[in-house]
């Protein structure tokens, strides 16, 4: 079983129930080495780096306490989907497309006031406006063709809206599951919103549709795992790359956690 599976198990028997949004995210180990887009020696060199990055960051999180939290949590997602968008290298596996970059400032209505995309100094619905420039350079990497084509990104959360009009065109049809009612829809019943869904178009919102925003890797293929409408240690495996059925979680190239509590001793995940 790997590391980060046994670490949240562990996780899992301190705290009942874990929520969406809360403590810290957790990205396994083959978030950051399990990329099929890969292929050079320098691009193993950059897992390397992302690994280490990555597990010394949340060691990091792992200390803070709400809100700060909370928007660091933020902050990883963010980097995670820059990294989905940097796994589609044209030469690697996936596919340059000019639709991931410029034209999503015409035609997603919502683009524009997506600071952390491209900061122009807007104030995006606050009192103040932003620092120009201050953004994830999302520019240039759109100019390369970085958009997440060919990536599975799982979002294990509290659920996944896959008829959500911004997001269906990346959904994965029929690969997502809800541990609830052991059928291939996790779309929650609120109407109040839902933070998987949420989370989901922070990744992968697709681009250039004439709808909403865009995700930082608009053309990566979505899956939902509601693991946490079912706490248990078989889902929490089947849904980390440990099942083949109901759901297939063995071809998904990255798993974002995006959930904790209010466990603060982190002997279990050294």
């Amino acid at each position: 079983m790997p590391q980060a599976v046994t670490a949240q198990t562990e996780l899992q028997k301190t705290q009942t129930p874990l929520a969406p949004g809360q403590g810290w995210t957790f990205l396994t180990h083959r978030t950051l080495l399990g990329f099929s887009g890969f292929s050079s020696g320098g691009d193993v060199f950059h897992k390397r780096v992302f690994h280490l990055l990555f597990l010394n960051l949340t060691r990091t999180l792992r200390r803070l306490q709400p809100p700060a939290a909370s928007r660091f949590s933020l902050a990883l997602l963010v980097m995670l989907a820059v990294f989905v968008a940097g796994c589609n290298s044209p030469g690697g596996g996936g596919s340059s497309s000019s639709s991931a970059g410029g034209s999503s400032s015409t035609t997603d209505p919502l683009y524009s006031y997506q600071w952390h995309l491209k900061n122009t100094g807007q104030t995006a619905f606050a009192y103040y406006s932003g620092t120009s420039g201050e953004d994830i350079n999302m520019s240039s990497t759109d100019a390369k063709g970085y958009n997440g084509t060919g990536i599975k990104v799982a979002v294990v959360d509290s659920g996944l809206e896959i008829a959500h009009e911004d997001l269906v065109d990346n959904v994965d049809s029929g690969a997502s599951w809800d541990f609830a009612n052991s059928d291939t829809d996790p779309t929650p019943s609120a109407t109040t919103g839902d933070h998987g869904t949420s989370v989901a178009g922070l990744i992968a919102m697709r681009d250039s549709n004439g709808k909403g925003g865009r995700g930082v890797s608009p053309r990566a293929s979505l899956v939902g795992y509601n693991f946490l409408a079912s706490q248990t240690t078989s889902n929490e495996v089947a849904s980390l790359g440990g099942s083949t059925s109901s759901p297939n979680s063995s071809n998904v190239d990255i798993f974002n956690m995006s959930y904790g509590g209010d466990y603060t001793d982190d002997s279990t995940l050294n």
